[in-house]
C-alpha cells in the first residue's frame, strides 16, 4: 500500500453540495455517491455537507478528526467552488488540515461516460 493510500485512510472526504432545495430527488445523487465511496473504504469517513442546507458544510468539516478533503459536488468550477466554499471552510477552523479539491465535474475521467449525454441523447424537456 503506497503512502498516499495510507494517508487517505486517516482522512475524511466531504462532498460539498449546494442544497437550495429540500426535495429528496435533488439531494439523492450526492448521498448515493457518498455511500458508494464509503463502501470502498478509501477514507476513514465520508460525509456530505451543504453550502445552503443541512447537514451544513461547516459542520461536516468541523466534525472530522484528521485531514479533510473537500470535493465540490458540482459539474463546473465557478462561484460556489471558488468563493463560497472557501469562505465556509474558513469558518471551520481546520486550517492546514483542509484540502479543497477540484469539483467533480471537472475531472477528465467524467468526460467519457458523459459523452453520450453531451451528444444529444439527454432526455429533452417536454419529452416523456
Amino acid at each position: 500500500m503506497n503512502t498516499t493510500v495510507r494517508a487517505l485512510r486517516h482522512a475524511t472526504l466531504v462532498l460539498a453540495a449546494h442544497a437550495a432545495s429540500d426535495a429528496p430527488e435533488r439531494r439523492e445523487p450526492v448521498w448515493r455517491w457518498a455511500r458508494m465511496l464509503a463502501r470502498r473504504a478509501l477514507f476513514a469517513a465520508v460525509r456530505v455537507g451543504y453550502v445552503k442546507g443541512s447537514p451544513a458544510l461547516v459542520d461536516a468539516v468541523s466534525e472530522a478528526a484528521e485531514a479533510v478533503y473537500v470535493v465540490p459536488f458540482f459539474m463546473a468550477d465557478g462561484w460556489f467552488s471558488r468563493r463560497r466554499i472557501p469562505a465556509v471552510l474558513a469558518e471551520a477552523r481546520h486550517g492546514e488540515r483542509i484540502r479543497l479539491c477540484a469539483p467533480v465535474g471537472t475531472s477528465p475521467r467524467l468526460a467519457t461516460p458523459a459523452a453520450p449525454l453531451a451528444a444529444g441523447r439527454w432526455p429533452r424537456a417536454g419529452r416523456g
